[in-house]
């Protein structure tokens, strides 16, 4: 089963499992919403989205265009 068609199954039955992550102690779980606190070290606001790949990716493109920039700019 793809990705694809475990977001509709889960969308057909109204929850869709989220892959979360603590930002404080890197604990990774799912959970349907995202928690106030972290279920394994209890930090308030703490819990965001699990980075994929493609994001890592992208933040990484991202700064390597903006170093590429600087030196166009200084002519390096």
């Amino acid at each position: 089963m793809s990705n694809f068609d475990k977001f509709i199954y889960f969308l057909l039955q109204g929850s869709v499992m989220l892959d979360l992550e603590c930002r404080n102690c890197g604990y990774k779980f799912r959970n349907v919403k995202i928690p106030n606190r972290c279920p394994y070290c209890s930090k308030e606001s703490s819990v965001g989205l699990l980075k994929t790949a493609q994001d890592l990716l992208d933040e990484t493109l991202g700064e390597k265009a903006i170093f590429d920039e600087e030196r166009k700019r200084r002519g390096i």
